[in-house]
């Protein structure tokens, strides 16, 4: 009796099972939080294209806030302020606004 050869299909099918047993083997990709050197850099390009995004995003919160009702205390803008970040390069918008002057 002969053998016949695996077909493509089978082969395939085989490695990928191979593959999905192995333990922690395709970690293609991950995330992982921003170095100290590489916020700096996206915070330095977000701010390049327009200086006073951040300064419009925190106005934008405070307004969101106002528009609810939300009690405007100091503490309570400062709380949704540090749970907002700038969507492109992440920087919190707490430390936005300790930044800012006259904040």
């Amino acid at each position: 009796m002969s053998k016949q050869a695996p077909s493509r299909r089978q082969v395939l099918a085989g490695l990928a099972g191979g593959v999905i047993a192995l333990p922690g083997a395709a970690r293609a990709f991950s995330v992982e939080p921003l170095d100290a050197g590489s916020a700096e850099l996206y915070r330095n390009a977000c701010l390049a294209r327009n200086p006073l995004y951040h300064d419009d995003l925190v106005k934008e919160v405070v307004a969101l806030l106002d528009g609810e009702g939300v009690e405007m205390t100091p503490d309570a803008v400062r709380q949704a302020l540090s749970a907002a970040s700038c969507p492109y390069c992440g920087c919190n918008l707490a430390e936005v606004a300790d930044a800012a002057p006259g904040s």
